[in-house]
C-alpha cells in the first residue's frame, strides 16, 4: 500500500481543493447559518446573535485550518492501514467538535454541561452528514488523486488485503484467494475465488509466489490448493484428484503417497481414497 497511496502533500493538495470547492464552501455556510440561528446548548442563552456568527466564524476557520494542517498526515497513515477514509474524517472532525465544545465551556461557565454535550451530538450528526455527502459526490476525484490504483483504496470498508504476492499481479475483478492454477504455455491459468485470470510466468514462478503449504502441484502443469481437495480416485489405474466442485485432474504418481497424506486429514467420510470399481461416493 506504501506505494499505492499518496503522499502527505500530494494529500494536502486535495484537502485545500476540497475545501476551496464551491460546493463545499456553500455546505459550510449552511451549517454556519443553522448553527448561529438555532444554536443548541445554550449558545442562545449566553451569546448575542453577532456573537454567535462570529463565535461559528471563528470555530469554521478552526475546523478548516486544523483538518489543511493535520488531516492530510492522518489520512495517509490510516490508509496505509486499511483504515477507511469515511472513518478517519468522521472521528477526526467529531474530535475537533469535542474540542470545541470544551473551549465553549471553559470561556462560558455558565452553559450547562448536558447541553453541551447536545451540542457535541449535534454537531457530529451533522459532520457525518457533511462528510458522507462530500465523500459520495467527490469520491470519484478522491479515488484518483488518493490512489495510484484506484480501486485500492479502502474509501467506505476496509479492503480485503492480498493473501498472497500473486494475488497483486491479478486484475482488480478476479483478486481472491487461489485456488488453482494451470499451465498453459507461456502462461498461467489462474483461478481464484473471484475469478480467473492469465499471467504471463511459469507456473514454478507462480507458485514461489503463494504461501508455503497452501496448496500442492499435483501434476507437472496443475497446482491447487488443499482445501479444494476433496478425493483421490484411481481411473484405470491412473490416479486423479476429485475437487470439492467434483471434478478431476491428473495426478503426477509420485503426488499419490503425499495426497494420501494430505486427504487423510479432516473428515475421513469425505476425503476418501477409491479405486474405478468401487462405487465413488
Amino acid at each position: 500500500m506504501r506505494g499505492v497511496i499518496a503522499t502527505t502533500r500530494e494529500i494536502r493538495r486535495l484537502v485545500r481543493d476540497i475545501y476551496l470547492h464551491p460546493g463545499c464552501l456553500g455546505l459550510l455556510a449552511m451549517i454556519w447559518v443553522f448553527t448561529t440561528l438555532f444554536a443548541p446548548g445554550d449558545r442562545v442563552q449566553v451569546m448575542s446573535l453577532p456573537l454567535r456568527a462570529l463565535y461559528n466564524a471563528a470555530g469554521a476557520l478552526f475546523y478548516c485550518l486544523t483538518g489543511y494542517l493535520l488531516l492530510p498526515h492522518l489520512l495517509r497513515a490510516t490508509l496505509l492501514r486499511n483504515i477507511p477514509f469515511i472513518w478517519t474524517n468522521v472521528v477526526f472532525y467529531a474530535v475537533l467538535a469535542g474540542i470545541e465544545t470544551l473551549a465553549f465551556l471553559a470561556l462560558f461557565p455558565e452553559a450547562r454541561g448536558a447541553h453541551a454535550l447536545f451540542y457535541w451530538l449535534t454537531t457530529t450528526a451533522l459532520i457525518v452528514i457533511a462528510v458522507a455527502l462530500a465523500a459520495r459526490h467527490f469520491e470519484p476525484v478522491l479515488r484518483r488523486r488518493l490512489s495510484r490504483q484506484p480501486e485500492l483504496l479502502p474509501m467506505w470498508r476496509p479492503l480485503r488485503l492480498p493473501t498472497s504476492n500473486l494475488e497483486t499481479l491479478l486484475p482488480a475483478g478476479a483478486r481472491g484467494p487461489v485456488r488453482r492454477m494451470e499451465a498453459q504455455n507461456q502462461y498461467v491459468h489462474v483461478i481464484t475465488e473471484a475469478g480467473e485470470a492469465l499471467l504471463r510466468m511459469s507456473l514454478s514462478e507462480a507458485e514461489s509466489r503463494l504461501p508455503k503449504g497452501l496448496g500442492l502441484r499435483i501434476h507437472r502443469s496443475i497446482w491447487m490448493r488443499k482445501a479444494d481437495m476433496d478425493t483421490l480416485v484411481f481411473r484405470r489405474g491412473n490416479p486423479r484428484l476429485r475437487d470439492i466442485e467434483n471434478r478431476e485432474f491428473p495426478v503426477s504418481r509420485r503426488k499419490v503417497a503425499e495426497l494420501r497424506a494430505i486427504l487423510g486429514q479432516g473428515d475421513a467420510t469425505a476425503r476418501q481414497i477409491v479405486n474405478d470399481n468401487q462405487p465413488v461416493s
